[in-house]
């Protein structure tokens, strides 16, 4: 029997634990953006109403599946 290589979304307690992280990060800029607050990300790229639509999504599993699946 062949060992067939296909490629798995990783799950997992810490995998899970990083996603809600994320979504906790990405909720928070929301937020903050929303009460006219601008925020410096670790890349030194400046976030404010005028660019917040640029922002990634945190991952998800929709997000996965898409990254997976580009049809």
């Amino acid at each position: 029997m062949a060992y067939q290589n296909k490629t798995e979304t990783i799950e997992g307690e810490t995998f899970d634990h990083f996603r809600n992280q994320t979504k906790k990060i990405y909720d928070a800029i929301h937020f903050l953006i929303k009460f006219n607050y601008q925020v410096i990300d670790l890349e030194n790229k400046w976030i404010n109403k005028d660019n917040i639509d640029e922002l990634e999504q945190p991952f998800n599993k929709s997000n996965i599946d898409e990254l997976e699946n580009p049809n």
